[in-house]
């Protein structure tokens, strides 16, 4: 704006300019809210591989930060890529001495650290703010504190972190620490966990439902009376809604009516999207497993909102029929 604002005074731009700034500056003050019926449309997508040359591979968990950047874990390529806007790596971490096997989710703490579900490892690491390794809890198995194959991480308000275990069907429980709590639920497929107003919401992608439990393990019920998904994933909370990933599609939820509103698709092409993340500049930032992809959505009024019209003319001689 500023720019702009000198070029004005140096006698370039005209009036179309000087709207330009003035509508830039207003809607730069606007409150942005999460708002169902707007449709998130496709901005730009950043390709794992494009020819040769391999850049990640198969994006999962995606982290949001403050400035517009964004962490994405890349399942076979075993790191964490950070993102700027325009789609630029600007970093790259693989963990542990021995490195990251399969990243799966990516969730921030309340107290700043970062964690990383590592599928293949059975286990969950845990990152200083900056994504640098500091160390691990959980191991393989059946038991209390232990898993076969975590997913996807929630943390309540007491700071305990959940994290679903699709091998053992089940939802574990740790304390912030990584000390192991308790363990809860029978899944036939337990995928995305998400809490809100500290009611736990877990995905079973063969049932295609949301099932909500209290933070203590008590099964309180289904969102909806039968199967609305066909294989969802990850499950995140946007103000007071619930946003999943089912294959090309993304949808709001709202957990106590049971509405649930289509709000962003891929397209026709064959996609497995298992995160969405509404970042800092509200975009929905969505990572496609199967197509090796991630999407930047922006919301529709937002790119309608980049197209400048002059009239120049008006014809009203068939009025009320206007031209």
């Amino acid at each position: 704006i500023q720019q702009w604002q000198y070029a004005l005074e140096l006698g370039y731009g005209g009036q179309l300019l000087e709207n330009v700034i003035e509508i830039l500056k207003v809607r730069r003050v606007l409150e942005d809210s999460f708002d169902i019926e707007e449709r998130y449309v496709e901005s730009s997508n950043f390709f794992g591989v494009v020819g040769e040359n391999l850049y990640f591979g198969n994006p999962m968990g995606i982290l949001p930060c403050a400035d517009g950047t964004f962490w994405v874990t890349a399942f076979n390529t075993n790191e964490l890529v950070l993102f700027d806007v325009n789609g630029t790596i600007i970093d790259r971490k693989r963990g542990p001495l021995n490195g990251f096997d399969g990243p799966m989710d990516i969730k921030q703490t309340p107290e700043g650290n970062i964690l990383v579900t590592e599928f293949n490892g059975d286990r969950i690491s845990v990152l200083d703010k900056d994504c640098n390794y500091l160390f691990s809890f959980g191991s393989k198995g059946r038991g209390n504190g232990e898993f076969l194959g975590p997913q996807y991480i929630a943390i309540d308000s007491n700071h305990n972190i959940f994290v679903t275990d699709y091998g053992n069907g089940r939802v574990c429980v740790f304390d912030k620490d990584g000390n192991p709590l308790f363990t809860f639920g029978k899944f036939v497929s337990p995928t995305g966990i998400a809490i809100l107003n500290d009611v736990v919401y877990v995905v079973d992608s063969i049932e295609g439902n949301i099932l909500s439990y209290d933070i203590a393990g008590n099964y309180i019920g289904k969102i909806f009376a039968e199967k609305v998904f066909q294989s969802p994933e990850s499950i995140s909370v946007v103000e007071d809604y619930l946003v999943v990933c089912d294959l090309n599609k993304v949808y709001a939820c709202e957990p106590d009516s049971g509405s649930i509103t289509e709000i962003a698709s891929t397209g026709n092409a064959p996609a497995r999207l298992v995160a969405a993340r509404i970042d800092e500049n509200s975009n929905l930032i969505t990572s496609d497993f199967k197509g090796n992809q991630v999407f930047l959505l922006s919301r529709m009024s937002e790119l309608i909102g980049g197209l400048y019209v002059e009239i120049v003319r008006v014809n009203a001689d068939n009025f009320p029929q206007v031209s």
